[in-house]
């Protein structure tokens, strides 16, 4: 069973239990079961939109959107957790004014009942969400790589930009045969090659995620709609089983603990997908410790314009500029070291911008290869 059909029954289990919950919550003036409808009701929109983002990150590449649609399960996500929030706030807004008028709850035994209906069925949508929830990977360096000019390209980010549609043209493919023919003929790296006995400011560490950040917005609403019916039934029970003056107290202050829980829950969420789509490098790569690294390669000079970002929350991609002591007959042996140092940080898809640096007359002259930057806009050398 894969994603979408999960998402399927979990859509029908909470249109079930949402009706049921607001039915009884109206019955019963429960503002507790009510908020609680409303938030099954947010799990009902966050399918709706997860499912929308599956499939529009499904498309393919055009002229106006060059990596697809990639990003839209990110989106998702930020939109699941923004709705999930907006509502949180709602409901600790009516729960403090129903602290200055409490209303009797009239039938406790059936509001613990629901609650433990809408447990067993969370519970069921939790399993079913759980089935599959391993099938995320991380793309990492493969055993070789494709030189497009000044880009690299692992093996695995290579298989990640054909399923995404973003094949290489055929003057680069003619262009690939051609530097790896002339890489061939300096033979392969041997036990001697200078990153053999690199030694990396920190172990390969790659972007490591359960499942989509979208699957991820979807299984917090899950989640703490359990934690929600525990709220419930604990509800439930006090005002049947107690007979302090005050009970009915207990109803908006267990409203306002359980939006105070979901906040504290989504939040996180919605600060994750708000850095990938600010390109904001995962919290598993540190750029300055990329930077030494790649600097302490024999016959790097100088690197500027590193730039680490995600695609989404599993592909991470670099570019930078690097400037080279070798000869331009020799980078594509140095390449293959720095596309290695990139990939053991976890980088599946890399450009470098070769700049070859000369001593004329006592000072270092830098000439670029390919596209060199001006003001952050790349032009043609």
């Amino acid at each position: 069973m894969n994603n979408w059909h999960k998402l399927q029954i979990l859509v029908l289990i909470q249109l079930i239990f949402f009706l049921l919950e607001l039915i009884t919550g109206l019955m019963l003036r429960s503002l507790t079961l009510i908020g609680d409808s409303f938030h099954v009701f947010s799990d009902l929109l966050s399918l709706g939109v997860a499912m929308a983002a599956m499939k529009l990150a499904k498309a393919k590449p055009d002229a106006r959107y060059t990596y697809g649609l990639r990003r839209a399960e990110v989106l998702g996500a930020l939109i699941n957790g923004a709705t999930l929030l907006y509502l949180c706030f709602t409901l600790i807004i009516q729960a403090f004014n129903r602290f200055f008028n409490p209303e009797e709850i009239t039938n406790p035994k059936f509001l613990a009942a629901v609650g433990l209906a809408g447990l067993v069925s969370n519970i069921l949508g939790l399993l079913v969400f759980q089935d599959g929830h391993d099938h995320g990977h991380s793309h990492n360096g493969g055993g070789h790589s494709h030189v497009h000019g000044g880009s690299l390209l692992s093996g695995a980010a290579a298989d990640e930009e054909a399923s995404a549609g973003l094949m290489p043209s055929e003057a680069l493919a003619a262009e690939e045969r051609r530097l790896l023919e002339e890489q061939h003929s300096y033979g392969a790296m041997d036990e001697s090659s200078s990153h053999i006995n690199h030694h990396h400011s920190r172990p390969r560490e790659a972007i490591k995620s359960k499942r989509p950040l979208n699957m991820d917005g979807v299984y917090l609403h899950v989640l703490s709609d359990v934690v929600n019916n525990i709220v419930v039934i604990v509800l439930g029970l006090f005002v049947w089983l107690t007979d302090f003056s005050w009970k009915y107290y207990a109803d908006p202050a267990l409203c306002m603990l359980m939006a105070v829980l979901i906040t504290w829950g989504t939040i996180p969420l919605c600060v994750r997908a708000a850095k990938v789509l600010l390109n904001a490098a995962p919290p598993s790569v540190n750029a300055a410790e990329v930077k030494d690294d790649i600097k302490s390669l024999p016959g790097i000079v100088n690197i500027h314009d590193l730039h680490i970002w995600q695609l989404n929350d599993e592909v991470l991609i670099a570019t930078l500029h690097v400037a080279v002591s070798a000869p331009p007959d020799s980078f594509s042996e140095l390449s293959r070291d720095i596309l290695h140092c990139l990939s053991e940080h976890g980088v599946s898809s890399a450009t470098v911008q070769p700049e070859f640096v000369g001593i004329a007359n006592g000072s270092r002259e830098c000439v670029a290869y390919g596209n060199t930057s001006s003001g952050g806009l790349a032009t043609d050398a």
